[in-house]
């Protein structure tokens, strides 16, 4: 924690960010909360700062901020790719499917692209280590995407091969967990993995009508958890991202869902994430609506999480890959090589922004294309609703510090 002495403040939320918004990075100004008598800010590392005096013009206490490091982001250069869009299940709402399964199968129409192929690898490599030193970066950061990319774990080992050859690289990886097993987590550590993120749809229950295999319908629940298991204990130091989806307000199914991951997960190496479920627009009904029932759910979810062991963090609201155009501080690359502005656009050649052999299009070419995070929801866009989650996990983790059990630095 950071505790900057200024005066205290009585001035509006609004104008506070607005004078925040030419000190701090562009993100920045939405991660300004007042916990009780205090306002607090955080940053892309889970610390926090308290602000108990700040006055809106005051430069000089986000200058003491900022020459403390606290809004300094790691130099890496992030970038997702994504082997191939192929996948062994037939989640109904994915946003990769361009449509519904037909009656009676799990096997929804999916986007189409052949499996990324050597050549496109080094030329993939060659264009990060090239936007990396042109862009100042000393180090990147590598998510592996799909389809389902331990479906050509190969791919994935000599991705990460080549860019670690190139400079130095951390990396996660977003799985479905099926094919997620201690000898494949053992090399893709060794090759730079440090974080996984799985997903469970709800509960056992829950889950197993939904995250389905596409051959035969068969629920992937207890798989996904065993092979967890075994690989917290061969890979002791990965960490876990477990995120839960929400198909509705029902407090009950997220709650069984953390107990029964917790039962069989050291839930300190694990962050709790818990999202609704959006409606991309081919038919998927089973959507929550964005009101205070689902808030009410979420915020239950992530105080239990808390009191399970998982750890909890708010929203970064910013995005790497999609703020700006093009982005500078990083890339999203499919498996041809085309680019893209957002991990919702991979695979839709009209959303294209470029190709790793030939970098990005024109600006005017890159607008036209570009897209955000999210897109691709039909549902009435409700920030409120994420700064309503966001205030009770903030306070959760300012009392905390307030109560001795958060590390802190003074900048005086």
């Amino acid at each position: 924690m950071l505790d900057l002495g200024c005066d205290p403040i009585r001035e509006s939320s609004t104008s506070l960010r607005s004078a925040l918004a030419t000190q701090v990075p562009a993100y920045a100004h939405d991660r300004l909360v007042q916990i009780r008598a205090n306002w607090w800010t955080w940053n892309d590392h889970g610390e926090f700062a308290r602000l108990p005096r700040l006055k809106p013009m005051r430069r000089l206490s986000m200058t003491r901020l900022r020459a403390a490091g606290f809004w300094n982001p790691t130099n890496a250069y992030h970038v997702t790719i994504v082997p191939l869009l192929a996948c062994d299940l037939g989640c109904a709402y994915c946003f990769q499917n361009t449509g519904l399964a037909p009656a009676g199968s799990a096997r929804p129409p999916r986007l189409r692209s052949p499996a990324m192929t050597e050549e496109t690898i080094r030329a993939a490599v060659a264009f990060v280590a090239r936007q990396a030193s042109e862009q100042s970066h000393d180090e990147a950061h590598v998510c592996l995407f799909g389809g389902e990319p331990l479906l050509r774990a190969d791919i994935c080992l000599g991705l990460l091969h080549e860019l670690g050859r190139c400079l130095p690289l951390t990396a996660s990886l977003i799985t479905n967990a099926t094919r997620l097993t201690p000898p494949v987590a053992e090399q893709l550590y060794a090759a730079g993995l440090r974080d996984i993120q799985i997903t469970f749809d709800g509960d056992r229950a829950s889950h197993d009508r939904v995250r389905v295999f596409r051959r035969d319908r068969s629920g992937t629940f207890d798989l996904v958890l065993d092979n967890l298991a075994a690989v917290q204990q061969a890979v002791p130091d990965l960490q876990f991202t477990v995120r839960i989806n929400l198909f509705d307000a029902n407090p009950d199914r997220t709650e069984r869902a953390l107990h029964e991951v917790s039962a069989r997960l050291d839930t300190h190496k694990c962050a709790a994430a818990l999202m609704p479920i959006d409606d991309i627009g081919i038919g998927f009904e089973r959507t929550p609506e964005r009101d205070e029932s689902l808030v009410q759910s979420l915020v239950a979810g992530y105080l239990l999480a808390d009191d399970l062991g998982f750890r909890i963090s708010p929203s970064t609201r910013w995005c790497g890959y999609c703020s700006g155009v093009p982005s500078r501080g990083g890339a999203v690359i499919g498996p041809d090589g085309a680019l893209f502005s957002c991990w919702d656009a991979v695979g839709r050649a009209e959303l294209a922004v470029g190709d790793v052999r030939r970098g990005y299009r024109a600006t005017r070419d890159c607008e036209a294309r570009w897209r955000s995070c999210g897109f691709l929801s039909t549902q009435s866009p409700v920030d409120n609703w994420v700064g309503m989650v966001d205030q009770a996990i903030i306070t959760r983790l300012v009392t905390r510090i307030e109560s001795g059990k958060g590390e802190h630095v003074v900048v005086n």
